[in-house]
């Protein structure tokens, strides 16, 4: 009698496990959509409502560290707002950017062999030189640490090349950077983008409209409008629905 007790509270323990992990994944996947939908129109409200459901999902309970990245991937985005359509806020780029590295720190304390979160980290760090330009030196520094560290880990991540092409654009020449050296960096990104797949659907996966995007400004800048338009055309093609190109690139081409 006992052992069949035992049987079915086993069995009711399973299902119960089983049902947490499907409502977990269900909750990722809506979640991932709406913040992909939330990214691609950059508003404000969107993305705090999806901010929102990833703080729900936290109740779960499970995998956290994986929760607390898309929280401060969120916040990554929400800083941008303060800097888009010609806007210059300051002070929300550094209060939603230093929201993320907060978090960011969290969900690498939680899991500190996820590669997603040194990478997210490095673009969080580089975007503090809009803000704390004072503190130039610190930002190089903790940039060159987790360039190593990322590199160890999983230097073929398209993510992690995208982010370093970005870093070598905006970097000025005299310091080792510049729009020629972007280049073959943000190629290798996109190369790694096709043939990318993450362990689960509900993975990060953003970036690749980025890629084209900024290679296509790379080519732009050296006057090689060929090129222009077969990385513009195919990212369009590749993310029909990319705010990014459709609308910041697409406007930064247009620029006389």
């Amino acid at each position: 009698m006992k052992t069949k007790l035992f049987f079915i509270l086993a069995v009711l323990l399973i299902t119960a496990t089983a049902v947490k992990a499907d409502d977990f994944k269900d909750a990722m996947i809506k979640a991932k959509k709406n913040l992909t939908d939330a990214t691609n129109t950059m508003d404000e409200k969107q993305l705090l409502k999806v901010r929102g459901e990833y703080e729900r999902i936290l109740q779960l309970k499970q995998d956290e560290w994986l929760v607390n990245y898309f929280i401060a991937y969120v916040d990554y985005n929400l800083a941008y707002t303060g800097m888009s359509d010609g806007k210059n806020d300051m002070e929300k780029m550094k209060k939603y950017n230093n929201s993320a590295i907060e978090l960011i720190n969290k969900a690498i304390e939680q899991k500190s062999d996820f590669s997603e979160s040194y990478i997210l980290k490095y673009g969080l760090n580089f975007n503090r030189f809009i803000y704390e330009m004072e503190k130039m030196m610190e930002i190089a520094t903790t940039s060159a640490q987790l360039e190593q560290k990322i590199k160890a880990m999983d230097n073929d991540n398209p993510r992690f090349q995208y982010l370093l092409g970005a870093s070598t654009y905006f970097t000025p020449e005299n310091f080792g950077g510049g729009v020629s050296k972007s280049i073959p960096i943000f190629e290798k990104s996109i190369q790694l983008f096709s043939s990318r797949v993450e362990k689960e659907e509900y993975y990060p996966d953003w970036g690749g409209d980025q890629a084209y995007g900024y290679l296509a400004l790379a080519y732009n800048k050296l006057e090689q409008f060929d090129k222009v338009k077969e990385y513009y055309d195919k990212g369009k093609e590749l993310y029909p629905n990319s705010g990014f190109l459709n609308n910041y690139i697409k406007a930064e081409l247009e620029k006389k």
